[in-house]
């Protein structure tokens, strides 16, 4: 844990500390510089507080086992590649107002994603080679989502299917589960079943 007294995260400051497996990052921090978190290969979950304004470029390149990514709302300047060759995420919640050129270039495998309803733009390439994006919830409604800007090369952002009003991800404990864990919103859950011959 980093201490309540640090208010910002120097460039390479934890960069290529293999053996880091958890950070918490606290709300005093306010910058996150360049590579501050690169290729720290054993990182899973990473949550950036609505404190930070400025996250910099290649901050969190290369930890290729992180598995979701929050980043808070009040990011003005985000770096170029600051996600790039995460090639682990799988989920993320981003409630900043754009995603810059090339954040998350080769992050394979996100497969799911949350926007605020206050995202305006996804710039050129933000997603680049993310193919698996599948489901995007959004906060806002339909005719918001129409209204935001993705620009070209950003992966299947554009074919995935768009859940309107979201409150969050939505994560349940199974397919039966009918409560989501994270907002207590319910589903529908349909089960089906096939004839026993015994």
């Amino acid at each position: 844990t980093i201490p309540n007294s640090v208010t910002s995260i120097g460039s390479y400051a934890f960069s290529g500390c293999t053996k880091l497996s958890g950070v918490t990052i606290p709300e005093s921090v306010t910058s996150i510089g360049y590579s501050a978190f690169a290729n720290c290969s054993s990182l899973k979950v990473i949550k950036i507080p609505d404190s930070v304004t400025n996250l910099g470029y290649y901050a969190f390149s290369g930890c290729y086992n992180l598995s979701r990514v929050e980043i808070g709302k009040n990011i003005t300047t985000e770096g170029y590649n600051a996600f790039s060759e995460c090639s682990g995420i799988e989920e993320l919640v981003i409630k900043t107002e754009y995603v810059p050129t090339d954040a998350f270039v080769s992050s394979t495998k996100i497969k799911r994603i949350y926007f605020s309803k206050d995202i305006v733009a996804v710039y050129n390439n933000a997603f680049t080679n993310a193919h698996n994006i599948a489901d995007v919830y959004y906060e806002g409604s339909k005719e918001d989502w129409a209204n935001v800007i993705i620009q070209h090369s950003n992966g299947s952002l554009k074919t995935a299917t768009v859940h309107y009003n979201s409150k969050c991800l939505h994560t349940y404990d199974d397919n039966c589960d009918s409560k989501c864990n994270e907002c207590g919103a319910t589903r529908t859950v349909t089960h089906a079943y096939k004839d026993i011959i015994t």
